[in-house]
């Protein structure tokens, strides 16, 4: 599972962990004071999933804000409180859309495509940001206005990509929002570190085909007889064996379970 820091995530769809690829942690920068962990994770177009992440702190006196960016796009903010479960976002007044996998639309329409060249870099992946800071405001239930910042459907990228045959996060159906949202306003702190972790979403088979998901090795359960000693046997003359004698016990095996679990 990967971990950052102090800080652990991972994606769930219908309540199951999807298991990670390739985990990659990177080592912090004295330059921008970053450090990052980045893994692959096998997706399915069209399923709802759920983004999970875990404050490992024993020391929670510092608030961390949790920016959930989607293709390199800021999505959904939250105020981690030792666990948090996000799996959808503000949209409009009153709703909030749920988060899904999907297939990146494409065009060939140069006035059309996205030129968004940061979008453009993280196409495909989910990526969280953990930020220490210190909440100015805490603001009263609220509906939206125009001051505040809501997503939309991201613009088609240019096929000249590539992108047919990969996946990435997505905004699903519409839902009503909850009404007791607290809508906090917060400033980051200076000299902290920041932690990311970056999920790059692509279907099972090509994570097969590009060698990230390592197929497993498949048993036929059946040995071949050696020839020659097949005729072998058919040359010695077969000698006449005595029946095996038989007791009234039965026998009785035991079946030791040697699998164990697995995350």
């Amino acid at each position: 599972m990967p971990v950052c820091g102090d800080f652990q995530a991972w994606l769930e769809c219908h309540s199951t962990r999807l298991p990670e690829y390739r985990i990659r942690p990177s080592a912090m920068t004295l330059q921008n004071q970053k450090a990052s962990t980045s893994c692959y994770v096998a997706t399915t177009a069209g399923q709802p999933f759920s983004i999970c992440v875990n404050d490992l702190r024993e020391d929670k006196i510092l608030d961390v804000e949790v920016q959930v960016f989607f293709d390199g796009i800021l999505t959904a903010s939250v105020i981690l409180d030792e666990f948090a479960k996000i799996d959808s976002c503000l949209t409009d007044i009153g709703t909030e859309s749920l988060f899904v996998f999907g297939v990146p639309q494409v065009t060939d329409d140069d006035d059309v495509a996205d030129n968004n060249q940061t979008r453009l870099n993280d196409l495909g992946t989910i990526r969280l940001s953990f930020e220490f800071v210190e909440v100015v405001e805490r603001a009263e239930p609220r509906v939206l206005d125009d001051s505040t910042a809501t997503v939309g459907p991201l613009p088609p990228v240019h096929e000249k990509l590539k992108m047919s045959g990969t996946h990435n996060a997505q905004l699903g159906p519409s839902v009503p929002s909850n009404p007791d949202t607290i809508y906090q306003v917060v400033e980051p702190l200076e000299g902290f570190p920041i932690y990311e972790m970056i999920f790059s979403c692509a279907p099972e088979d090509r994570l097969l085909a590009q060698g990230i998901i390592k197929r497993q090795p498949h048993s036929t359960g059946t040995k071949r007889r050696n020839n020659s000693i097949d005729n072998a046997d058919n040359a010695l003359p077969h000698k006449k064996r005595a029946p095996m004698a038989r007791s009234g016990a039965s026998r009785k095996e035991e079946v030791i379970d040697l699998t164990g679990d697995s995350d």
